[in-house]
Formats: C-alpha cells, sequence, structure tokens
C-alpha cells in the first residue's frame, strides 16, 4: 500500500513542479520581462529533463536504476526527495517574486544593438576564454593515474601562477555568455563576433575530444535562449540543427568506453592529435545498433533524484553536513598560501571529497571517492539542516535570485545576461543551467561576478575616455589646418 501511494505521489509531484515553474515563465514572459524569462526558462527546461522525465521514466522501468544502487532507493524514498524538490520550488518562487517593472532598455537593446563599451567588455572576457580553452586544448590527454586525481588541490609555488590559475577559472563560465552575445546580438562588429565563434567552437571542441557531453549543451543551449531572446532566427535554426545532431551522439559522448579509451591509448598525446580518432568514433558509434539507446543513455545519466535519496538518507540517520559547506564558500577567496588547510568551496571535510557531489555516488553506488555525480539543491538544503534548512533555503535562494534580477535591470542587457547567466551555472554537475542552485555555490559565483563587475566598470570608464580624446585630437587637427 505505501508502494501505492508513493507512486501516485511520484505521477503527481513532477506534474506540480513543472507547472508552477510554467506559471511564473509564462508570466515573465508577458511582461517582457527578458532576464527572468531567461533564467525561468532555463530553470523549466532543467527541471522537465533532470529532474520530472527521469521519474516518470523510473515508473515505466519498473524503477531498474534506483535498485542497482547500493543505498535501498524505492517508491518512498524517491517520493520523498520530490516531495522536497516541491517545497523547495514553491518557497524559492514565492520568493522570487518581483514587483517592480521589467526593463524596457533591455527590450531597446535587444532590438538595436550592443554599445562600445559593452562591446569591449564582452570582447575582453572573451578572450581571456579563449586564452583558457586553447590552453586546455593544448594540454595532452590525462592517463588514468591522473584522471582520477582531476578535483586534487593544487599548490601554486608563486602568486603569479595562483593569480593565473583563477582568472583562467573565473572567466570560464562567464565567457560562454559574453562569446554567445557576440554571436546572437545586433550591431556587432565582424571581428567580435568572429570572437565570440571561436569560443564556441573551443567549447564544443573540447567537449567532443574528452567525452564531455556537458560542454556541448552549455555552448548549444546557451546560443538556443539567447537567439530566442535577441530574436536572432538564423543562429537559432542553426542552433536547433546542431542541438539534434548532437543529442544523437549523446549515447556515446560520455560513454565511459569513449573516455577509457582516451586516457588508455592516447594518455600523454596532443588532444588535437585525437581529432581523427573522436571523427572515426563518433562516425561509427551513431551507426551501431548495438549501442544503448539514447533514451536509456540519457536516464542512466539523469541521476539527480535517486542520487539525492543519499542526501536525505545521510541526514536522517544524523550525518547531516550542517552549515559546513556554506562556511567553505564563505572563505573560498582566501588563497591557499595563506590558509593551507582550507576546505574547498562546498565540502564540508579539508578535501574536495567532503562534496556532497563526490558523497552522493561513493555512498549511493560504491564508486570511487573521485567519482562525482548530480543531485538536487533542495536535498542539499535537506543535508544540511533537515525540513527547516530546505524551506530556509529555498526562501534565500528565492529572495537573492529576486535581487540579482532587480540589480540587473539596473545595467546594459549584455551585462545584466552575463551576471545571472553566471549565477545559473554555479553548479554545472548536470550540464543544464538552472536557478536552483546550492546556496555554497551561490556564494561562491558571487566571487567570480567582483572580477566580472571590475571588468566591466574598467571599460564604462575608459571608452567614453577613448572617445573623448579622439575628439581633441581631431579638434587639433583641424585647428591646425
Amino acid at each position: 500500500m505505501t508502494n501505492i501511494f508513493s507512486i501516485i505521489a511520484l505521477v503527481v509531484f513532477p506534474f506540480l513542479i513543472m507547472a508552477a515553474i510554467s506559471r511564473a515563465f509564462i508570466r515573465a514572459l508577458r511582461r517582457h520581462d527578458l532576464t527572468g524569462s531567461l533564467v525561468l526558462g532555463y530553470t523549466l527546461l532543467h527541471e522537465t529533463a533532470l529532474v520530472c522525465l527521469p521519474v516518470y521514466y523510473s515508473i515505466f522501468t519498473g524503477f531498474s536504476f534506483e535498485h542497482e544502487m547500493l543505498t535501498q532507493v524505492g517508491p518512498p524514498e524517491l517520493a520523498k526527495v520530490l516531495l522536497g524538490e516541491l517545497f523547495f520550488v514553491v518557497t524559492f518562487l514565492w520568493a522570487f517574486k518581483w514587483r517592480g517593472n521589467p526593463s524596457l532598455q533591455h527590450v531597446r537593446e535587444a532590438k538595436s544593438g550592443v554599445s562600445r563599451p559593452d562591446c569591449l567588455f564582452l570582447g575582453i572576457v572573451t578572450a581571456l576564454g579563449i586564452a583558457a580553452y586553447l590552453v586546455a586544448l593544448n594540454q595532452p590527454f590525462a592517463v588514468v593515474s591522473e584522471a582520477i586525481q582531476h578535483a586534487e588541490i593544487r599548490n601554486y609555488s608563486s602568486g603569479f601562477e595562483l593569480a593565473e590559475a583563477w582568472v583562467f577559472t573565473i572567466v570560464l563560465i562567464p565567457a560562454i555568455f559574453t562569446a554567445t552575445t557576440l554571436c546572437v546580438a545586433r550591431s556587432v562588429p565582424f571581428v567580435l563576433r568572429m570572437l565570440g565563434l571561436t569560443l564556441h567552437v573551443c567549447l564544443l571542441l573540447y567537449g567532443v575530444l574528452n567525452g564531455l557531453r556537458g560542454r556541448l549543451t552549455w555552448s548549444l543551449l546557451a546560443l538556443l535562449g539567447f537567439a530566442m531572446m535577441y530574436g536572432s532566427r538564423r543562429v537559432l535554426v542553426t542552433t536547433s540543427a546542431l542541438l539534434v545532431a548532437a543529442i544523437s551522439l549523446f549515447s556515446l559522448i560520455g560513454d565511459g568506453n569513449y573516455r577509457w579509451y582516451m586516457m588508455v591509448n592516447l594518455g600523454g598525446q596532443s588532444q588535437l592529435a585525437a581529432l581523427d580518432y573522436a571523427a572515426d568514433s563518433l562516425q561509427d558509434g551513431a551507426s551501431k545498433d548495438a549501442r544503448a539507446s539514447l533514451l536509456d543513455s540519457m536516464a542512466s545519466r539523469a541521476m539527480g533524484p535517486r542520487n539525492s535519496a543519499v542526501l536525505y538518507e545521510e541526514w536522517d540517520n544524523a550525518r547531516g553536513a550542517g552549515l559546513a559547506a556554506i562556511v567553505s564558500a564563505l572563505v573560498y577567496p582566501v588563497p591557499r598560501l595563506l590558509w593551507a588547510a582550507k576546505a574547498p568551496a562546498g565540502s564540508i571535510d579539508s578535501t574536495p571529497y567532503g562534496a556532497a557531489m563526490f558523497k552522493v555516488m561513493s555512498i549511493g553506488h560504491g564508486a570511487p571517492y573521485y567519482v562525482m555525480g548530480p543531485y538536487l539543491a533542495s536535498a542539499h538544503a535537506y543535508w544540511e539542516g533537515g525540513i527547516v534548512g530546505l524551506l530556509i533555503s529555498g526562501f534565500a535562494t528565492g529572495g537573492l535570485w529576486a535581487l540579482f534580477v532587480a540589480l540587473s535591470r539596473k545595467v546594459t542587457l549584455p551585462l545584466a545576461t552575463t551576471f545571472l547567466m553566471t549565477f545559473a551555472s554555479s553548479l554545472l554537475i548536470d550540464g543544464l543551467y538552472t536557478a536552483f542552485v546550492p546556496l555554497f555555490s551561490i556564494i561562491r559565483s558571487g566571487y567570480w561576478i567582483i572580477l566580472m563587475l571590475g571588468v566591466a566598470g574598467f571599460t564604462q570608464v575608459i571608452c567614453p575616455k577613448l572617445k573623448a580624446k579622439r575628439v581633441i585630437d581631431r579638434r587639433r587637427v583641424l585647428a591646425t589646418a
């Protein structure tokens, strides 16, 4: 009888979650709130594709993936996760309601084009992003022994190396959105438009070569959403076709065998030298019927709901995180040169593996300690403080997003979208943008935004001065003629 009620709940709760977010999204569209509708649209896609539909898939397949886990995850446990997600969504949306008027300036900018200071800002961040991705592409493939240490804390010998690593880490995500704006916005110089296209090519190439299909979704979904916002039909059609092609290869890209071959046979070799192998593998893999179906492959990777049951069990068994993850995010900017034992942002101990993304895999699946997996922000909040922590976190997250959207209306559209989407990318462990992220990740992204604000302020100041200097020089030339 318990399972029957749980399955009924698993049918109803996802529908209520999608309905609540859809209502807020439609309201933002009707009010011509470009930034609010952009964030809510991505969040709706995330909840539909990675939370609600995987739960329905589990129901129709007899919870086959859940039964493979070490922890006992069945309909009751999954229903509890979905109930927590529903509470989180409701409290988030209640706090997110902002009574201010949408920015008419943003609507005009979407139709007119990008200003010169904004072009300079977009160009600087995109160029830094290209440099970071080119450095990554120029690195040799990691061998197995190196790959399992991907999350290890790195020690830098000098402040310069630390600053370089910080800049590259911070610009990787915002550069996606500055490049996307350069690709889709009107009145962008050709050179800058090509700069934006170059970054997306680097991102897609890095994703294919390393078997990271999340990089493909980052790029293509950013282009898709921004094309809708700016009304660029050409980019919309092109990106839609590329997305369909990419989805057809998802059962291969990200497959463990694909990445394992890269590490074992190509470890130590240049990534660009593996282009031929990647092309042959994709062509061969797309034509084989023996491969797992696309639906099964995507459902196996959309493990956020079932992984979240692990975090619920941890709190219920008095193994909760408390405020450790949030505290570690607050001290995130402190250099390790000054505090060597500092906990990584999101971790509950002094190692990276105390973070929830590692816990859910090691406890729930018996995976090695270095394997990470997705989870829901609502589950992380429950892990931190039970049902009270979940409700507080939902309200606090919604309130922060209401503040972010309100502040975004005071700046230009390119700056607003870059800042908001950086927050929506705070925890891209499952590959899709969303406003539903843990509080610790919002705090960490806030420090990234500080650097972006510095670049934006520089461009806003330097462009008028350059223009004024050109006017003075022109007057001098005319006076001496």
